[in-house]
């Protein structure tokens, strides 16, 4: 037991420790805050990518729902006139599509 005469007091190891835990605690609480700082902020862009994406299915929907009464017109308008519905397409009428349409 010579060796405890010589060594550093015990009061400075408890301290030294006290300090560790302490400076432990607090880099883990200080984590633990900055953590659930990046949780809430992910949290929020989720919650506004959710509503983004549920506003741009109702404009699919409205999109769709209105692509559909339009050919449900035109068949009906083209129904109701078959001469033209079944005649040929003009040369000139063809091409003009064909350049637009990309036809190949």
């Amino acid at each position: 037991m010579i060796w405890l005469r010589t060594t550093v007091p015990l009061w400075l190891l408890l301290l030294v420790a006290v300090l560790g835990v302490g400076g432990t605690g607090y880099a883990g609480y200080n984590y633990t805050v900055t953590l659930r700082a990046q949780r809430d902020t992910a949290l929020q862009a989720l919650s506004e990518a959710d509503e983004k994406t549920r506003r741009i299915q109702k404009q699919v929907q409205s999109a769709v729902a209105s692509a559909n009464a339009a050919k449900a017109q035109l068949k009906e308008v083209l129904d109701a006139s078959p001469e033209v519905r079944d005649a040929a397409t003009p040369e000139p009428v063809r091409v003009s599509l064909c350049a637009t349409l990309r036809c190949k």
